[in-house]
């Protein structure tokens, strides 16, 4: 090889490296480049009436009726929506880490485990958010969105929302300054507590009246341990709790799950089943002599 093919080549292998490293500079460029009151939704929430938040291990399918949020007909807990809500419309998007999609193996966002964000209206998309590596700490999180081909940065991420239950385990609440009676029925035996005066009598006899008190604050107020999962169904119930306080007794519905009776199903008035412990369980169905 002659020398000016030798510099003709050199001067080919500069101009490369300077193309190349100008593309490189731009890229970064633009892949750094800040994201001027760039919103992390782009509509308005009071749209979305249906959330799917699938996180490792489960997925979670929210739905508004009317002006209450719902999962698989259970009542949800409507702060952590509403709290969900506002860390979506709250966000902004602080830059683009970003416009190379063969980069989302280093910013965490090609793992099965990834959490994703779908909100609805009705049964239209309106953005799916699916969220990558985050720093806790910080609250940074690197995400991709919805048919755009960007890797984004959001720094005030709320990390705490991924760890919310959703949906109320209330089993059943009633205003115990109105309760009158309260009957407990088991295939072994029956309590019945009855208001008389300012005390209560128990199958007709005086009682203990701290023990009946801490009865009536728990029966008034039941909490599950859990939901049952979505193909579960119960009708075999062997123990009833009817609580007086009004015109239409509340009744409640129970049964042992398993042959060591550590859960129990219990059925609400409204018809949801719920999964109760044996502490609590053993807690609100007590016999008269457990009340003496």
């Amino acid at each position: 090889m002659n020398k000016k093919n030798t510099y003709t080549l050199i001067a080919i292998f500069l101009v490369l490296a300077a193309l190349y490293g100008w593309q490189k500079y731009r890229d970064g460029r633009v892949a750094m480049e800040i994201v001027e009151n760039k919103k992390l939704i782009n509509f308005s929430v009071d749209e979305i009436n249906n959330v799917n938040i699938k996180i490792p291990g489960n997925t979670f399918d929210i739905q508004k009726q009317d002006t209450t949020w719902v999962m698989r007909g259970y009542p949800t807990l409507e702060n952590e929506i509403l709290d969900f809500i506002t860390s979506l419309e709250d966000g902004i998007l602080a830059s683009v880490a970003s416009i190379n999609m063969g980069d989302i193996k280093e910013y965490g966002l090609d793992d099965d485990t990834n959490e994703i964000f779908i909100l609805k209206n009705n049964d239209k998309v309106l953005g799916k958010i699916i969220l990558g590596t985050k720093n806790i700490n910080t609250g940074v999180v690197y995400l991709l969105r919805q048919d755009e081909k960007r890797i984004f940065v959001l720094n005030n991420f709320k990390p705490s929302v991924l760890a919310n239950q959703w949906v109320s385990l209330l089993v059943e609440k009633a205003d115990k300054a109105l309760v009158q009676k309260v009957g407990i029925t088991t295939k072994d035996f029956k309590t019945e507590i009855t208001k008389s005066g300012d005390a209560y009598r128990v199958n007709g006899r005086w009682a203990n009246q701290a023990k009946i008190d801490d009865l009536l604050n728990r029966v008034t107020k039941i909490t599950a341990a859990q939901i049952p999962d979505e193909t579960s169904t119960f009708s075999d119930f062997d123990t009833k709790i009817e609580i007086t306080a009004s015109t239409t007794p509340t009744i409640l519905e129970l049964a042992k799950m398993d042959d060591q009776g550590n859960f129990y199903w219990i059925k609400n008035s409204a018809g949801r089943l719920y999964i109760l412990d044996k502490e609590t369980y053993s807690l609100i169905v007590k016999q008269e002599k457990e009340l003496k």
